[in-house]
């Protein structure tokens, strides 16, 4: 899965009413500086091989999850009732550290832009017959 930072609008939104408000009441203040990112990566991305889960099981996990800030994703996955959520709740965070520890991105401003669910490896299984003959 693939976690971007974004841009926080809420924040900025709240800050030019605040200021507004403040005008009929105190001289303006100086207007505040723009966010400014100090990351190394526009994404981090992390990785899982080999779950013992069915790809169609996995996908139903993920689904609901894509889009939304790290932090919501880990607590829908928690509150989820599958048991199988905690590959993608673990995947997650995992993408999420990555993303803060080696890229120092902002953990606020973190969010799942995309998880990809595939077919892993199957074990081939020998099918017995008769008269000595096996299948693979």
């Amino acid at each position: 899965s693939k976690v971007f930072p974004t841009m926080s609008l809420q924040n900025s939104f709240q800050s030019f009413f605040s200021t507004n408000l403040q005008k009929t009441e105190a001289p303006p203040s100086l207007p505040e500086k723009p966010w400014i990112s100090k990351a190394t990566r526009d994404f981090s991305e992390a990785k899982s091989t080999n779950l013992p889960v069915s790809a169609r099981k996995l996908n139903d996990i993920a689904r609901p999850v894509r889009g939304l800030s790290c932090d919501e994703a880990i607590i829908q996955l928690k509150l989820s009732p599958k048991p199988k959520s905690s590959f993608v709740s673990r995947l997650i965070q995992n993408a999420k550290n990555n993303g803060i520890h080696n890229f120092n991105m902002d953990p606020d401003r973190l969010y799942v832009a995309e998880i990809q669910v595939g077919k892993g490896q199957q074990a081939k299984k020998l099918r017995y017959h008769g008269r000595g003959i096996s299948i693979v």
